[in-house]
């Protein structure tokens, strides 16, 4: 095999090493690493390891801006963490083991062509590790993200000899089942038992999946019965330490039941137990009827997470105690309190996805700024000087409330709201880490007041928040905060009246001076008194911030845009070695006139996979590595009409197609490739779906095709690797999709065998075959005469001739052999013919095959003609029986015998 020719070069790779700061460590999980907001690793590491990423089509590969190949070495900042030998080499010896600091570093190829690199980004996950010792309250830290339905597993097993009650024991193993349909499994996430199984006797369900699922985690059985007058036994328990009594409902004809399957510890285990009876008789097991008519469709209510947020109360624990940040001990931190906040705040999946950086802001600050978002405080008692976390929620009991009383008030103002320039309609402005992007939600409003003063909007901004439904929740309660007809007070007071009341909590005020009977306030700014004074300041509202449970606006999820980047298989491809009508169309005189006879190139071709924009050409040697080669683009085919019942004989010239991709493509006059024949495109009507071709052009025949088959319209679209092979070799082939940012694996392609023969050297087979005179005959009589038409390889060159044109040639030296076959057995043979015709007469019946091939020199041509039809030594006489009676048919047609 030869080699290519020398490169030019263009641009280059640059290689380079980065020390990524991540933030202090360690963290749960590292998840995803982006290049210009373009994934080149996403998986999951949970300790420091290395991981090799190969993007080298990220931002367009050798084309365009290159990608990212290397190694990423993730350090996540253990206690026993050692200096990173990866930093040692690049930089020096003198390098600290970065112990509490999550780091990474990468040393490879990024990006090409282009100078200046694109921004690098990395998605982790820190909740539960990173702690000062273990993590606080771990059970509730995590608060889903999303997530998907699991599956599950459904066995329908019929007793014949039924239990007496509808309660199901555990063990099912040795109930006895009728073969059949009741045996069988179903997998997947909504699964339905069709009509029509019917059987007497009691018909369980037996549910089954995976570990591990949450507790809310349910099943929703609906079952649809349609026997009227019969009564349905549902049992749904999970298997555990008590056994819930049979449900037993009537219900009309029309109508359903509805039952839920609870979670059960460990292998999610439940069963149902379906079945026609009378009720009057449940208890005896008495059976009427048959379920045949019944209905079940059994699906999930719930899904599993696969990415989680913090739950905000323990971002604010963390950030108070760790000894990085806040360095508060724990004794003096009100678990109670945090503990009731992080309840609340994991029932409402109010989990936030943020970070801290000392130098932007304090702690103080950050603190402020997460209790803005969840509508709560962090404060230090006066009390007993720990701290504590406070949520507006309105969950108070009136009688247990503080009341503070004209005797404690020295100074009231009263500051009402004003409708008419409150905001009345609120969008919010999140993060959505996922897609790394952010969102604005539609806006939430109060659509009386803009009838009566129009839109007043406003975009609040809170980065933190990760999920849509989370931010039209608090922009349902941030509208309510905004418009409800409330007022606000500054009062000043006693000190000993608000002692043991922080900010966030609630409060009875009760003033008959100034006609204030009884108003449940939240405590708002407080202001220490003087040492002259004491007198205290605090604002208060009443109570309008809890969160609400559900937003009547909702997230359009809509359709996202950005092409797939995930590269699909070529499923309909094809590799083939490039015929002489090619090599002199792409290669000068001078290189023709010295190619080896021997020598060979290859051409590939491909349709287009979802979301593929080109394809690279991958070629390995017998047992060797593929190498990338060339990259092609995709090509225009048409596909024939019909399935593989329907062929098309090789004197079919007008074919039917039933479609045609990148038709626009399409030339007149140009060639096709059909299989292995090279046909030329003489005509296309699209209204009427059909192609007029010229057959067996080049150095091919006519043959037949099947229904289904592909014209490959290749001439401008097949790409070769341009490494010249020689006659005999045989490499794999495989075609790897390019996305905008990836390349198919070379495992996930289908490789093709080429095996070359030196086709472009050899002569051109014969043309336009005849048999007796005929074209393609169904019968042959008494004589097998043969004639056909010159070909001539170098004087047609570049011209597509096809097998009805006339005779060209033939190239110098060119002779013919002529074989005849009768039931599959040779029976002559003629060799060295210089002219067009061959003649022989078989001396018996039967199934007559003749190949007619050309030859120059020691080369045979790639093709050759055959003829195959039935052939009798006589012709067909008129048919006479046994009292010399003939017969014909109605148009007078004499039968023949």
């Amino acid at each position: 095999m030869g080699g290519k020719s020398g490169g030019t070069t263009v641009g280059y790779w640059y290689e380079i090493a980065i020390h990524f700061g991540l933030g202090i460590g360690p963290f749960d999980e590292y998840l995803e690493f982006r290049g210009g907001d373009k994934t080149a690793w996403s998986g999951s590491a949970t300790h420091s390891q290395s991981i090799q990423i190969n993007a080298p089509n990220l931002w367009g590969g050798e084309k365009d801006q290159g990608g990212i190949v290397g190694t990423l070495d993730l350090m996540f900042g253990e206690a026993d963490q050692q200096p990173s030998a990866r930093l040692a080499a690049i930089f020096g010896a003198q390098q600290p083991a970065w112990r509490g600091l999550a780091t990474a570093v990468f040393a490879g190829r990024y990006g090409a062509m282009n100078p200046y690199p694109q921004k690098a980004s990395h998605m982790i996950r820190k909740i539960k590790a990173g702690w000062d010792g273990e993590c606080w309250y771990p059970e509730k830290a995590e608060v889903p993200l999303g997530g998907k339905v699991p599956e599950f597993t459904v066995r329908w097993v019929r007793t014949v000899n039924c239990p007496h009650t509808f309660n199901v024991p555990a063990d099912v193993a040795g109930w006895s089942s009728t073969p059949g349909d009741y045996d069988t499994q179903q997998t997947g996430t909504a699964i339905t038992w069709p009509t029509g199984l019917g059987a007497t006797g009691i018909v369980w369900m037996m549910i089954e999946a995976p570990g591990g699922v949450p507790e809310e985690f349910h099943l929703d059985v609906k079952v649809n019965y349609d026997d009227s007058g019969k009564v349905i036994g549902t049992n749904g328990v999970s298997i555990g330490p008590a056994t819930a009594p049979p449900n037993i409902f009537e219900y009309p004809r029309s109508e359903g039941i509805h039952v839920i399957v609870p979670r059960h510890v460990g292998s999610f285990v439940g069963y149902i137990a379906i079945a026609c009876v009378d009720g009057r008789d449940i208890e005896t097991g008495a059976i009427l009827g048959s379920p045949s008519q019944h209905r079940m469709l059994v699906s999930s209510t719930s899904v599993i997470s696969e990415h989680f947020a913090c739950n905000a109360a323990h971002m604010l624990y963390y950030a108070r105690t760790h000894s990085g940040i806040g360095r508060v001990p724990t004794a003096r931190m009100n678990d109670a309190s945090y503990r009731a906040a992080a309840d609340k705040l994991h029932a409402e999946g109010f989990g936030i996805c943020t970070s801290y950086d000392p130098s932007s802001e304090s702690l103080d600050e950050f603190e402020q700024r997460i209790c803005r978002l969840i509508g709560g405080s962090v404060s230090r008692s006066l009390v007993d000087g720990q701290y504590y976390l406070d949520l507006a929620r309105g969950d108070y009991v009136l009688d247990e409330l503080p009341i503070i009383t004209d005797d404690d008030i020295l100074d009231i103002k009263l500051q009402p709201s004003v409708p008419n320039g409150a905001i009345n309609s609120v969008a919010v402005k999140y993060f959505d880490p996922l897609r790394k992007e952010s969102i604005t939600t539609p806006p939430v409003q109060a659509l009386s007041l803009i009838d009566a003063f129009g839109v007043i909007s406003q975009v609040n901004d809170y980065p933190e928040i990760p999920a849509g439904p989370l931010a039209l929740r608090v922009a349902e309660r941030d509208v309510r905060a905004s418009t409800a007809p409330t007022r606000t007070m500054e009062l000043t007071l006693i000190p000993d009246a608000v002692q043991g009341i922080r900010p966030n909590q609630y409060f009875r005020l009760q003033s008959a001076k100034r006609r204030i009977t009884d108003m449940v306030c939240l405590m708002g700014d407080r202001q220490a008194g003087t040492l002259k004074s004491g007198a205290v300041r605090i604002t208060a509202t009443e109570d309008i911030y809890s969160l609400p449970a559900t937003s009547f606006a909702e997230i359009e999820p809509g359709v996202d845009t950005r092409p797939d980047p995930t590269p699909n298989p070529i499923t309909l491809q094809a590799a083939f070695e490039a015929p002489y009508i090619e090599l002199v169309q792409r290669l000068d005189r001078a290189n023709l006139d010295v190619l080896p006879p021997d020598a060979g190139y290859l051409l590939a071709v491909a349709d287009q996979p979802p979301g593929g924009r080109s394809y690279s050409l991958v070629v390995a040697a017998a047992g060797g590595e593929f190498e990338t080669s060339a990259t092609g683009e995709w090509c225009p085919f048409a596909t024939v009409s019909g399935d593989a019942t329907v062929t098309y004989g090789p004197g079919v010239t007008a074919i039917k197609i039933s479609a045609i991709q990148r038709g626009e493509q399409l030339v007149i006059g140009a060639a096709a490739l059909w299989d292995s024949e090279i046909v030329r495109i003489d005509a296309i009507d699209i209204v009427a779906s059909e192609v007029v071709l010229g057959r067996g052009c080049a150095d091919t025949v006519a043959a037949e095709h099947a229904g289904g088959s592909l014209l490959w319209l290749y001439d401008a679209a097949a790409v070769s690797d341009l490494v010249e092979y020689t006659d005999g070799e045989v490499i794999d082939v495989k075609l790897l999709t390019n996305t905008g940012s990836a390349q198919l694996a070379p495992s996930a392609a289908a490789a093709m065998a080429v095996e070359f023969a030196g086709r472009q050297a050899r002569p051109y087979p014969p043309a336009a075959p005849r048999l007796n005179g005929e074209a393609w005959p169904a019968e042959a009589f008494e004589t097998a005469d043969v004639s056909w038409l010159h070909r001539d390889r170098v004087a047609q060159a570049d011209q597509l001739v096809d097998q009805g044109m006339a005779s060209i040639g033939p190239e110098p030296g060119t002779t013919y052999t002529v074989r005849w076959f009768l039931n599959g057995v040779l029976v002559n043979t003629a060799a060295g013919i210089a002219g067009t015709s061959a003649s022989f007469v078989p001396a018996a019946d039967g199934a007559l095959r003749v190949e007619i091939e050309a030859q120059r020199d020691t080369l045979t041509s790639w093709q050759m003609q055959v003829i195959e039809c039935l052939y009798r030594t006589s012709h067909y006489s008129t048919y006479i029986d046994q009292v010399g009676d003939t017969y014909v048919d109605q148009d007078g047609n004499h039968y023949i015998g």
